[in-house]
């Protein structure tokens, strides 16, 4: 285990914790960051175990933007992530989401996103499972997962390309108005990935490697 968490740090791929209210109000993140009770119920951040002071509920936040940034650091990976450009069907069969009436809808919404085909296209998915299938466990886990339809569609859902964002745990099930708390460091980083990030594409030109995502 510390092998391994040691090189996932290396390439940066390591998780950051974020702690959360206990009503699941706020995130202390962001401007929240350092304080000790929720502005709105006014529930304590901590709780106290014998001399230490724990949080009462964690959320992990695994990056999304480094995590896209290594792949195109890999040439056989940052060749499939433009594979949508040049194989789009021609004989009007849908055998990739690149073929749909809904990629073609964003297309004509942001010419400038689509005329690059390094831009990363994403798909999420969120849902509870119960941990080691015990049935009558109270204990959730929620992973909010993101597929990226650049890839070929072979690809697209393989555990190796699957990315997990967001692990919510804890004994209550996950409910809607508290999800969007939940979910807003990955939202933070799809806007910033929106207004752009500096990258590194290893098969393109000297010169002409570094690029905007």
């Amino acid at each position: 285990m510390y092998h391994a968490k040691s090189l996932t740090r290396k390439v940066g791929l390591n998780y950051k914790t974020i702690h959360a209210c206990p009503n699941v109000c706020i995130l202390f993140w962001g401007v929240y960051v350092d304080l000790a009770t929720c502005l709105k119920c006014g529930q304590a951040r901590f709780k106290d175990v014998g001399r230490s002071k724990l949080p009462i509920k964690v959320l992990r936040h695994f990056p999304l933007i480094p995590h896209l940034k290594l792949m195109f650091k890999a040439p056989v990976i940052s060749e499939l992530m433009v594979w949508h450009r040049d194989n789009k069907n021609t004989d009007g069969l849908v055998r990739h989401v690149a073929n749909n009436e809904a990629w073609a809808h964003i297309d004509a919404l942001w010419l400038e996103f689509a005329t690059k085909p390094h831009n990363v296209r994403l798909w999420l998915v969120a849902d509870g499972v119960i941990p080691y299938g015990e049935k009558n466990s109270s204990w959730s886990t929620w992973p909010i997962l993101l597929s990226i339809y650049n890839l070929p569609p072979w690809f697209v859902t393989k555990k190796f390309f699957v990315v997990l964002t967001l692990l919510i745990l804890g004994k209550e099930y996950v409910k809607m108005h508290n999800f969007d708390v939940y979910i807003q460091p990955l939202m933070g980083e799809l806007q910033e990935l929106w207004k752009g990030v500096a990258a590194y594409d290893v098969l393109k030109a000297k010169g002409q490697r570094h690029f905007t995502l």
